[in-house]
């Protein structure tokens, strides 16, 4: 049985001399595979032909350059592919207006849950960033911070509202996802449930820190903005992923992107791009920031970001018996037990965390 759809079958079918390679996703069931033409204007001709296919379409937003000879083709999850379709060309527009770089998106079939969108390669910033020296890694995330800027504060000419703008990260959405960290380690790390005296201080420490987030300015959130979803192609560095994009805490970005536990930096680094990233925020949003408290703000989004992130990797390795993220659970879980100890309030969640981190390392 072919692992693609049958108008994709059908389509490949027609193009001669194409290679097709399935590539790894993330943790996600959207599906990718790379097509490679033999020839660079075959790409084009490719996605002239997906306008034959009897389904409703986004027409052509752009056609590849004459010297690509790949494209990759994004399958969507059955059961709502329309609307998932329409979201991600609908923020992908959003962040094309804020001159933030992204791949660009050639055609999508909306009924089919297909698109197919630019090649950015397999350059991970992830991946590259530990043969990275200072200066270069320094600049690199100078360049996520400037698109993370444009992200949340467009200017006025540019600005144009998209879906992102029409919900919000919630304190409930935010207390579920801590919850969802202590039912997945436990049962990774100790395979059983929180015992009673466990569930008490989760059931002290969560609130305040979620009420801490929910107080921060709300502004444009990528969601996922970590340097597994920045691409580097031909020294662009490209967002991907952004299709969960959502109001949220003005914290939450930045946290993700220098607290992420795929790339280690030094204190003294990750501090002086903070202090760059304040120096670029709206001066109205840096008085609120200044107001609550900066540290404060960020170490409240650093123990949930942090713990969300071993969440997902602990569910992967305890209901997917996916081990590709384990590796990240400790760091993850580090980081948050070091925002835990300036944080008022949270003195016994850090305890309890660093007992349980003793247990896998």
């Amino acid at each position: 049985m072919s692992e693609y759809p049958d108008f994709l079958e059908t389509l490949l079918s027609r193009s001669p001399n194409i290679d097709v390679s399935k590539l790894k996703g993330d943790v996600s069931t959207r599906r990718y595979f790379r097509l490679r033409f033999a020839e660079p204007g075959n790409a084009r001709d490719f996605v002239n032909a997906c306008l034959e296919i009897d389904a409703v379409h986004s027409g052509i937003l752009a056609l590849p350059d004459e010297c690509e000879s790949a494209i990759v083709a994004m399958l969507l999850p059955p059961g709502g592919a329309a609307r998932y379709a329409r979201a991600i060309l609908d923020i992908a527009g959003y962040l094309e207006s804020c001159a933030v770089p992204i791949p660009k998106n050639y055609i999508a079939i909306y009924d089919l849950g297909f698109l197919l969108i630019e090649d950015l390669g397999d350059a991970r910033f992830c991946e590259l960033a530990p043969e990275m020296s200072d200066r270069v890694l320094v600049d690199t995330y100078r360049k996520a911070i400037s698109s993370l800027i444009s992200m949340q504060f467009p200017t006025a000419e540019s600005f144009r509202s998209c879906l992102a703008h029409s919900y919000s990260f919630t304190e409930k959405r935010f207390l579920w996802e801590l919850d969802f960290f202590v039912e997945n380690f436990t049962r990774l790390a100790f395979k059983r449930e929180p015992r009673p005296d466990e569930r008490e201080i989760f059931a002290t420490s969560f609130p305040i820190i979620c009420r801490e987030m929910m107080r921060q300015p709300m502004v444009f959130t990528h969601r996922d903005y970590h340097s597994r979803n920045l691409m580097i192609k031909n020294d662009r560095l490209c967002i991907i992923d952004f299709q969960d994009a959502r109001l949220g805490p003005i914290t939450y970005d930045i946290v993700s992107l220098l607290f992420d536990p795929y790339v280690t930096l030094r204190q003294e680094m990750r501090q002086e791009l903070i202090d760059h990233y304040m120096g670029l925020v709206s001066p109205a949003f840096r008085a609120k920031l200044r107001q609550l408290g900066v540290s404060r703000s960020i170490d409240a989004s650093v123990v949930q970001r942090c713990l969300k992130a071993a969440g997902t990797y602990s569910y992967q390795a305890a209901e997917n018996r996916n081990s590709e993220y384990s590796a990240f659970i400790a760091p993850a879980i580090e980081s948050a037990i070091s925002a835990a100890s300036h944080s008022v309030g949270l003195t016994d969640l850090k305890n309890l965390l660093t007992r349980w981190l003793s247990f896998i390392e």
